[in-house]
Order: C-alpha cells, then structure tokens, then sequence
C-alpha cells in the first residue's frame, strides 16, 4: 500500500521511498495508465475519423462525389478510376489520387500531363500534400471544392 505522503506535487508516487519491488510496481502501473489512456485517444481519433464523410464538389456541373475509398483514384481510366472525370481531354487516365491516412487527406499527382493544383499551385508529381475542407482543387483545367463533413451530414 502507498501511503499519503509518497506522492509529489504533480501526484506521481515518488518512488524514492518505497522498497525496489514496490518502485517498480509503481512505475509499471503509471506506464499501463499513461498507455491505456494513449490508447483511448488513438481509438477515439480513429473512430472520428471514420465519421467523416470527404466529397469533391465539381464547381462546372455542381456534381458532389463522395471520395469513398481509402486511396480514391481520379482520371479518365475506366476500371481504374473511383471517379471519372468525363468530359475534358485535359485529364489524364490516371490523374490524381485522394488518400485517407489517420484522420487527414492528401493529395497526390500520378505524374499527369496536365498538373493537379491546390489553390492554383501545381504540386509535385507523386508528392502527397495535405488538403483541408474547402480547399479549391484543379485537375488540369477542372476545378473542384475538397469539403469534409461528419457523418450525420
């Protein structure tokens, strides 16, 4: 048992006076604490991230597509794209990417002819860039809105 006075100012049990076995007891029990306790917001962040529904809205047509995959291809190639872009020569096959990674969205250009563009600055091909809700998105010459909404929307 612990007694009163063993802890410190931060209410962390000074291990300093207790015996060896009782120090290391101590010290496992704050490590499963501070573990359990990570562990919850890991899943809780988790849980949050799956609510979140992301969607492109397409600004010529007002066409709202839900990016509804993990990596969500975007391009011109049938049975490959999640989305296909119809209508424009501008878009490559294999434009583009969308990729859901632990509560965020990135962007990724797979080497298009045509370039892919947040807020009109073309990024680099296969380089993932972060995109946040209400990010304006242009694959060539096509623009879009990136917006993320929970679930209940």
């Amino acid at each position: 048992m612990i007694k009163q006075d063993s802890f410190n100012q931060a209410g962390i049990v000074d291990n300093t006076s207790l015996p060896h076995n009782a120090q290391q007891e101590t010290l496992h029990s704050q490590q499963s604490a501070k573990f359990c306790a990570l562990k919850s917001e890991v899943f809780a962040e988790a849980e949050l991230a799956e609510q979140v529904t992301p969607y492109l809205l397409r600004l010529s047509t007002a066409e709202r597509v839900a990016v509804n995959a993990p990596t969500f291809k975007i391009g011109k190639k049938v049975g490959y794209s999640d989305y296909i872009i119809q209508g424009n020569s501008a878009v490559s096959r294999i434009h583009a990417d969308i990729i859901r990674r632990a509560g965020h969205f990135y962007i990724k250009d797979n080497n298009s002819t045509n370039g892919t563009f947040v807020w009109d600055v073309r990024i680099p091909a296969q380089e993932e860039i972060e995109i946040f809700d209400m990010d304006e998105i242009r694959f060539a010459n096509e623009r879009f809105e990136f917006h993320i909404t929970g679930g209940d929307q």
